[in-house]
């Protein structure tokens, strides 16, 4: 029995677009989604990346129970898919279909006749059907070679908040642990919460601080990715740590204060930087990410691996400056960087010259950090870091909630003790880092270590 999950990730934009045109009229509506896929033994997700609407030259009939569409039209679309390495979803609507729909006789029949072709011309493309509602979808996946078809279990739509197309709620007794929490966000954003993936990479002062909040608000599966040990000059802010846990992998400490909270809860871990292909394996399946990186070449492989897989990203930092022995400037932020919609490149948040510092051969690496003056021991307090944490933290809760108005900033002023929330400038063209939005895998399966896109 086929086990694995599958399931679609598309950006709010192109989801908007794509159900405008499907509920444009009260006629069936038509259209495919192309899309790279990604897959480990236990999920399945095609990342869309394009889309073809069907317009009136496209479709031979249409009503509201029924559409045609032109055989060269899907003849195009497959070549297409054959040519680019991509696979097709094959969309249509139902348009008086609410909260429950389901694919009609007629529909099931035409879908047995066009997987039978899809496979002879092109057994190397994964084919997905699709019948949406206003508020519901059904779906299946059939590959290119054999087998029978495997239902599609979600539809993941990110943008400014999070959604999810699949099953209904489940109902929580009263009084039961998320009792106080639901009475602020509701059942189904806890739901959304027990089903999240989130990513880590970073479990220092910061890394550290977030996770007991992420535990404590409902979030059952992590992974964790960090290479360093803990040292006795850690214990002043890295959560959960006690001296001995000296010499002892951050990840382990981690995993045991996630575990300390919830026995049940399954936890990655990767010990390893996040430059490595294991890292990436291991977060491309992340539903979210959070970055707690002190230096813009990771900070960048971060964002390159959440562009490529659709994955919302929060990076957070944190810093003191002193001067004449006092403190000067003191403060963080927790940024939240959405595909198509915000850019830490567009918005000249990582450097592009010191990424390429981060990212040549260490020994080089060291000489440039050590004439930047970057190698003495940084200032560091863990109220700080436990600030900086809860509000990205709270920016999570707010993104599943759907609270959420646009990606941005917000920036922390220890001095000051006030917060800031700092708009952020759109994506423009020709950025190399935007280029690679659900583009999937990339076609060397080593590291991003040693690699920085040329950035004009």
């Amino acid at each position: 029995m086929n086990r694995q999950k599958h399931s679609i990730r598309i950006t709010s934009q192109d989801f908007g677009s794509l159900h405008a045109h499907l509920f444009q009229d009260q006629n069936e509506q038509h259209a495919f989604l192309f899309g790279s896929l990604i897959t480990s033994n236990r999920e399945s997700r095609l990342l869309i990346n394009d889309q073809w609407l069907a317009g009136p030259r496209e479709v031979i009939r249409q009503t509201p129970t029924f559409i045609e569409i032109d055989p060269c039209y899907a003849l195009n679309a497959l070549d297409r898919c054959r040519k680019e390495g991509l696979h097709i979803v094959d969309v249509h609507s139902h348009p008086f279909a609410g909260k429950s729909v389901a694919f009609s006789p007629i529909d099931l029949a035409c879908y047995d006749r066009r997987e039978t072709w899809h496979r002879r011309e092109s057994p190397s493309t994964n084919s997905y059907s699709l019948v949406l509602g206003r508020e519901s979808m059904m779906g299946t996946v059939a590959n290119g070679t054999a087998g029978p078809r495997s239902p599609l279990q979600a539809i993941d739509v990110v943008g400014a908040d999070w959604w999810q197309i699949s099953q209904s709620c489940e109902v929580l007794p009263p009084g039961h642990r998320y009792d106080r929490q639901v009475r602020a966000f509701g059942v189904e954003t806890q739901q959304r919460l027990s089903q999240l993936e989130v990513g880590i990479v970073g479990l220092g002062g910061l890394g550290s601080a977030l996770l007991p909040q992420l535990a404590m608000a409902g979030v059952r599966r992590f992974v964790l990715v960090d290479h360093d040990i803990v040292e006795e000059t850690n214990l002043n802010r890295l959560y959960g740590a006690t001296q001995s846990d000296i010499a002892q992998p951050k990840i382990v400490v981690s995993e045991r204060v996630i575990k300390q909270i919830h026995p049940e809860a399954v936890v990655q871990t990767v010990q390893a930087e996040i430059s490595s292909s294991s890292a990436r394996e291991a977060l491309k399946f992340a539903d979210f990410v959070f970055g707690a990186l002190d230096n813009d070449g990771a900070r960048l492989t971060l964002a390159e691996i959440a562009a490529r897989y659709l994955i919302p990203y929060i990076d957070m930092g944190s810093g003191i400056t002193m001067q004449d022995n006092h403190i000067h400037e003191a403060g963080g932020q927790a940024c939240l960087w959405l595909p198509k919609q915000t850019c830490p490149i567009c918005a000249g948040s990582i450097s592009p010259e010191r990424a390429a510092i981060d990212l040549r051969d260490s020994s080089i690496s060291d000489i440039a950090r050590e004439h930047y003056g970057t190698r003495e021991p940084a200032p560091a307090v863990a109220s700080l870091n436990m600030t900086i944490a809860s509000i990205a933290a709270s920016e999570l809760l707010m993104w599943v909630s759907g609270n959420h108005s646009k990606p941005g900033m917000v920036s922390y002023d220890f001095l000051r003790r006030s917060t800031e929330p700092i708009g952020l400038p759109r994506p423009r063209s020709g950025c190399p880092l935007c280029a690679r939005i659900a583009t999937g895998d990339p076609a060397e399966h080593s590291t991003y270590s040693r690699r920085m896109p040329h950035i004009s």
